[in-house]
């Protein structure tokens, strides 16, 4: 972004840009530290649970890595006993690209992990202990037929029909997938719930190229400023995309839309969320050689701390001080 992008640091105070959730302003922060993107509105992620099927096994929604194997273990069942299983504990999409990397990095966060692929100091951390035990999971839930042998053709549009269409018992995935899981037709429109869960949070809004003339500048910040107000984040949030500012959720009307129990899960999901672009220039590049070290680790074609050390040596080759 340097040298092509206005710098924003002008456009918010400090205080007022503490208002934005961390995720948020990492994403919008270059590795200079000034400030080059505008939130606008985001996507947050939760765990997406049958809540039929925990009422039914006796089941709160997980809290712990430990009860969310265990519990997607119990709920993986042949309901029609025909030797093939009908639903599946878990699932995720496991084709090479950035969803393996995004649904990988929520299970190594919510183990302790960084806000992702990189550690504070810019260090590639894809071969750190969070990230091997959650591959070593992974392995082990595809092992055992707890989540789909067709994962590894998945991407995140199949992993959301596969819950849809009601063989998943969990999911991890965005807030915008809510709609269409409500929606008619949907064979969980009624049976689904969500819990906290820490995860990426997708970004959306503006920059402004450096290149055009000043006064032009002075009315683009203008508009900027505006799309990541109070009010137009508010109006975000009512309408099932959400908030980049934390001080949104204290909103009556988003009170009213979803109730305290709902709306503290959602903040506690923005408030521990990973950005998904990890403020490095190769981060797609990084993501790639990830996607490749995962899906081979996962399926069980190569050993899964042999995987994730070649492919942090491989990252550390692309990107300069990793």
């Amino acid at each position: 972004a340097t040298g092509k992008l206005e710098p924003l640091d002008d456009v918010w105070t400090n205080k007022e840009w503490k208002k934005f959730a961390p995720a948020v302003r990492k994403h919008c922060t270059g590795s200079d530290g000034h400030i080059y993107f505008a939130p606008h509105y985001s996507v947050i992620t939760v765990l997406y649970y049958r809540k039929d099927l925990f009422k039914a096994a006796g089941f709160e929604p997980p809290k712990t890595v430990n009860e969310f194997y265990t519990d997607a273990k119990v709920l993986t069942k042949d309901v029609n006993g025909d030797g093939i299983v009908d639903i599946y504990g878990y699932g995720f999409p496991g084709t090479i690209g950035q969803d393996i990397t995004n649904w990988t990095l929520a299970l190594a966060r919510q183990l302790g992990g960084p806000l992702g692929l990189f550690n504070k100091e810019g260090k590639c951390a894809v071969d750190t202990k969070p990230w091997i035990d959650a591959v070593t999971l992974l392995r082990k839930m595809y092992s055992e037929k707890i989540v789909p042998p067709g994962l590894t053709a998945w991407k995140d549009s199949d992993l959301a029909e596969a819950f849809k269409g009601g063989s998943l018992a969990m999911m991890v995935n965005f807030t915008a997938m809510m709609p269409s899981l409500k929606s008619e037709g949907s064979a969980v429109k009624n049976k689904f719930d969500f819990a906290a869960w820490t995860g990426p949070i997708g970004n959306w809004g503006y920059a402004i190229p450096k290149v055009i003339p000043n006064e032009k500048k002075k009315i683009a910040k203008l508009f900027v400023k505006h799309m990541s107000s109070y009010e137009a984040n508010l109006n975000e949030a009512l309408y099932e995309n959400w908030a980049t500012r934390l001080d949104v959720l204290d909103d009556p009307l988003l009170l009213k839309k979803w109730g305290p129990k709902k709306l503290l899960i959602l903040k506690e999901c923005m408030e521990r969320g990973v950005p998904i672009y990890g403020g490095v220039n190769q981060y797609l590049i990084s993501v790639e050689i990830l996607a490749e070290a995962l899906q081979a680790a996962i399926t069980g074609k190569k050993d899964v701390e042999t995987a994730l050390r070649d492919a942090a040596n491989a990252i550390r080759g692309v990107v300069p001080g990793s």
